[in-house]
């Protein structure tokens, strides 16, 4: 279970940097350059660059250029040293500014923490190139028939999802 957080925590890092605004990025980050799914894009990725650089090799973020692919690789016999160790150091510090109301630090904190590089950039290329499309994801439905109980099943599409509810008049 831990590991398979940790894992994810990396993955949606990366996944998230497809949010990040490449055009109104200055030399200053904004708290405003995951324009889409603000808070949790720029944590996931703030997380995941702490990680990165606090540990020692317990995350892992391949690039493998010639083939534009990205693996993530987690250390496991470090989940319960340094990943636990290192989020909680980071947690424990923003808890701090926010329960001491001290903006300024934490805000500079902060945006050092989600600061986009050029090599995070150049994740994000290959993050966006290599994008699944969203999921539709559609529940089908039991009806009785004849005594019978029958699933009905529904293509993972718009008309599929309106069907569905069609077929539960609700």
């Amino acid at each position: 279970m831990a590991y398979h957080y940790h894992f994810l925590l990396a993955v949606f890092g990366l996944r998230d940097l497809a949010s990040f605004n490449v055009e109104t990025q200055t030399g200053k980050i904004k708290l405003d350059i995951f324009p889409s799914f603000k808070v949790q894009s720029q944590a996931h990725f703030a997380m995941l660059k702490y990680l990165l650089t606090e540990t020692d090799g317990f995350i892992d973020i391949h690039h493998d250029q010639s083939q534009a692919k990205l693996t993530v690789r987690v250390d496991r016999s470090k989940i319960s040293t340094d990943g636990k160790a290192a989020l909680g150091d980071m947690l424990l510090k923003l808890h701090m500014y926010r329960s001491t109301a001290d903006v300024r630090p934490c805000r500079e904190y902060y945006e050092d923490l989600s600061r986009v590089e050029e090599k995070h950039l150049a994740w994000r290329k290959i993050v966006i190139r290599n994008a699944e499309p969203d999921w539709n994801y559609v529940h089908a439905n039991t009806f009785v028939e004849n005594g019978t109980v029958v699933l009905k099943e529904y293509e993972a599409t718009a008309e599929g999802i309106i069907q569905g509810w069609a077929n539960r008049k609700v």
